[in-house]
């Protein structure tokens, strides 16, 4: 995640690292070993590298969804998946919903 992250950051183009990572991600039996902070910086990644990989947003998204709790994700993790999936254009209503509720809990002060 640190070098996709990195290289997004320098908006330094590698599309062929972009494929491989996602073709990793989409391939896995299950994204459990993923921290928040690990999903929420590569999505954040391809969505600011300009990468688009509708089988990894949706790969993601479903796994976020099936855990049926996003509070293991807090303010900064949620900001980046939902600018990233909307940057992206690869909305995912379920996925939004959920961090909606859970943004309901966040103390703002």
């Amino acid at each position: 995640s640190n070098i996709v992250w990195a290289l997004a950051k320098a908006e330094q183009s590698h599309p062929k690292l972009f494929e491989k990572v996602a073709h990793h991600i989409v391939q896995h039996d299950n994204l459990h070993p993923f921290k928040p902070q690990t999903l929420s910086n590569i999505v954040w990644a391809f969505a600011e590298a300009g990468v688009s990989h509708p089988r990894f947003f949706s790969r993601v998204a479903h796994h976020i969804v099936s855990l049926d709790d996003v509070r293991s994700f807090n303010v900064a993790e949620c900001c980046q998946l939902l600018w990233g999936f909307a940057t992206a254009n690869a909305p995912h209503h379920q996925l939004f919903e959920m961090v909606a509720v859970h943004a309901n809990e966040f103390d703002f002060d």
